[in-house]
């Protein structure tokens, strides 16, 4: 275990354990009197580390409370009945599905293609004669845009 000492540095301690309840360890041996164990939070103290102490009161905990109770309230049963976590999804899928199809489009912008005109003039010449030499330079040049 993580113990902190007086000057609020951590280091590993070997502790014995006596009797244990949910909510409390007795610590039988190993812990000094001015030191604390650190119980919550181990898989980001080093040796060595600076740490600070506090009691772990009910109030001070996450999720304390009433909040804790429903916490755990939920998650059991979601845990112990998968199938209604299922169904519970499912129907959030369907209702988003049909929410999906009243969204209005109105506030969409209108994406309209470029459109290009052009107008050429070629006195006495043929059809045949302006699309070959003016309709197609105009088209291969205008074709990237």
């Amino acid at each position: 275990m993580f113990v902190v000492y007086a000057q609020g540095r951590a280091a590993v301690r070997r502790v014995r354990v006596g009797n244990t309840t949910p909510a409390a360890a007795e610590i039988v041996e190993g812990l000094n009197e001015g030191e604390n164990l650190i119980v919550e939070g181990i898989q980001r103290i080093r040796a060595g580390t600076s740490v600070q102490a506090w009691p772990a009161t009910a109030a001070s905990l996450p999720f304390a409370g009433a909040a804790r109770e429903v916490v755990r309230v939920f998650s059991s049963l979601f845990v112990d009945r998968p199938r209604l976590a299922i169904v519970i999804a499912l129907v959030i899928t369907i209702a988003e599905l049909l929410a999906l199809g009243r969204i209005p489009i109105a506030q969409l912008p209108d994406i309209v293609p470029p459109q290009v005109t052009v107008s050429a003039i070629y006195p006495g010449a043929s059809a045949a004669v302006v699309e070959e030499t003016v309709a197609q330079a105009i088209e291969t040049a205008v074709n990237g845009v």
